[in-house]
């Protein structure tokens, strides 16, 4: 079986292309020969560079895609056997894209790494109005879509298969050190985030701030990561006076950054997903500290932690919450460090996941 991979994805999505690279991976450890067009200072169709110029410019880059989309639409696709595109917003271009590809392969592929993703964007401008009008007209063009979101089975009239976000667990650093130390003085929670407004640490801030003071000395909150949030949840942590229960470290990684995880007694998941509409889906980040074996606090419906016991659940609106009570559920908690990295090295790898592309293509062989 063979197939392509269609990126858009700028360099700068350090994060993204890495969940793409182990996607690839995933799907070869499939046994799907996948080749991958990519952004690489220019555009590349597997090793072959097919667009020299580049640009960090959104608008220039729109531009250069109409001459890389031609360029990809000149290859030959006679040998493979389907199509894996990562959803971009429509454009005139990539409704043509689509429609071409549509004949020049058994299977059109499209994955929707959020969905719903209309709350994240703005409402009015050109690429917007342009996505909402062409998305409507792809159903003759596509399979299937991949969808990192709840459908009911089907999106813009096109069959839908859900997908979570996932791992690999053998890049993700696990210290197993004294299983949960609940004689430790403080409970160390640790966030990893970009520091966007539906992360919402603010909620937790001002749930530590609602603690009594012998309850306060207990709980310990380390911030990684910069974003357009940091500043003004600075300027909240001084004014509770929180300056030693909460630490902001900025953006780390590797040693560093496990460094820090090796501290921490439960990871901190988005607290304010309902500031952009959403309150069920799949972020990396949970199957990470789950694989690093932290337990974790978690606001939005989760379908693969459903009857997960590390996972302390509090609501998905606005307003502090009972930090008490978390202390409380973390000091009775069962699960280990290293029963809580199985399950992620159980149920939350990339192949498990990349499987239901390899599985939908071989069941619309056996129909057709």
């Amino acid at each position: 079986m063979r197939a392509v991979y269609i990126d858009f994805n700028p360099e700068k999505n350090v994060g993204v292309r890495r969940k793409i690279s182990y996607q690839i991976d995933a799907l070869r450890n499939l046994g799907v020969d996948t080749v991958h067009a990519f952004y690489n200072n220019g555009y590349y169709f597997g090793e072959e560079k097919i667009f020299g110029l580049h640009s960090s410019s959104t608008i220039v880059r729109k531009v250069y895609e109409i001459k890389i989309v031609k360029e990809i639409l000149s290859r030959d696709f006679s040998g493979f056997d389907f199509i894996y595109l990562r959803y971009v917003r429509l454009t005139p271009w990539f409704y043509w894209m689509l429609r071409v590809l549509s004949k020049k392969v058994s299977k059109v592929y499209v994955e929707l790494a959020t969905y719903p993703y209309d709350g994240e964007v703005k409402k009015y401008s050109p690429l917007t109005i342009s996505d909402n009008f062409f998305r409507t007209k792809i159903s003759s063009y596509v399979d299937a879509i991949f969808c990192f979101g709840i459908t009911e089975g089907r999106v813009w009239g096109i069959p839908s298969v859900n997908m979570t976000n996932a791992i690999n667990p053998a890049d993700i650093t696990f210290v197993n050190v004294e299983e949960n130390n609940k004689e430790k003085q403080s409970i160390d929670l640790i966030s990893v985030s970009s520091l966007a407004s539906w992360h919402a640490y603010d909620r937790l801030i001002d749930s530590m701030n609602e603690l009594p003071s012998d309850a306060k000395s207990k709980v310990k909150f380390h911030v990684v990561g910069d974003g357009p949030k940091k500043v003004e949840l600075e300027r909240l942590v001084q004014q509770y006076n929180l300056d030693s229960h909460v630490i902001f470290y900025g953006s780390l990684q590797g040693e560093k950054l496990d460094e820090v995880y090796a501290h921490a007694d439960v990871g901190v998941g988005s607290l304010g997903l309902y500031r952009i509409g959403l309150d069920e889906i799949t972020p990396i980040k949970m199957s990470e500290y789950a694989a690093k074996g932290l337990p974790f606090i978690l606001a939005n419906k989760d379908p693969r932690f459903e009857q997960a016991d590390f996972v302390y659940r509090v609501p998905n609106k606005a307003g502090s919450f009972d930090l008490e009570k978390m202390i409380t559920w973390y000091q009775n908690l069962k699960a280990t460090k290293a029963s809580i990295r199985k399950f992620a090295e159980d149920n939350l790898t990339w192949e498990t996941q990349m499987r239901k592309v390899v599985d939908h293509f071989n069941r619309s062989k056996t129909q057709n």
